[in-house]
């Protein structure tokens, strides 16, 4: 409940995320157009500036800000044109009303939510084996991220190493 978190677009077309129970406004991109949560885990997709953003672990800006650029995936995207609307995220497929009312889809990688998912039930050598496997800084960063918010710091020294965080090691 404490790890709740909230977004919103302000006048200025500037998307802030903050926690539900205290004042720490964190603007995560400008001139933005829709956003999404993802229906079960922590992923966020935004259209900003005909180019999709998705940050597979936002909760990243409380924990480090070197983190948080890297856990983004930017997406550029011509056909969806100004002021598309996200319709839904689920899974690993986002759907996308354009200003003409025509629908398009793109996917998003399928690990962070399978990471997500094993750091939730405390499977750290899983989740190590993933990264592993899949050998993306991005997945790496989100690791870390939430191994430091679960203070799992074992996994947290691998995640940065892989990184490239020596300082932060």
């Amino acid at each position: 409940m404490s790890d709740r978190k909230i977004v919103f677009i302000d006048s200025n077309r500037d998307m802030y995320i903050s926690p539900v129970h205290k004042k720490d406004l964190v603007k995560l991109c400008a001139m933005t157009d829709s956003f999404l949560w993802h229906e079960k885990t922590d992923i966020l997709v935004a259209i900003s500036d005909d180019r999709i953003y998705t940050w597979y672990y936002p909760n990243a800006v409380y924990i480090d800000r070197d983190l948080l650029e890297i856990v983004k995936s930017t997406k550029e995207s011509t056909d969806i044109g100004r002021h598309a609307q996200l319709v839904s995220f689920s899974d690993t497929l986002v759907s996308i009303r354009r200003k003409d009312g025509g629908m398009v889809s793109f996917s998003t990688s399928p690990y962070p939510k399978i990471l997500l998912d094993f750091c939730e039930t405390g499977k750290w050598e899983k989740s190590i084996k993933l990264c592993r496997f899949v050998k993306e800084k991005s997945l790496w960063a989100v690791l870390a991220s939430i191994s430091l918010f679960y203070r799992e710091l074992n996994t947290a020294e691998i995640a940065l190493a892989a990184c490239e965080f020596i300082d932060k090691v």
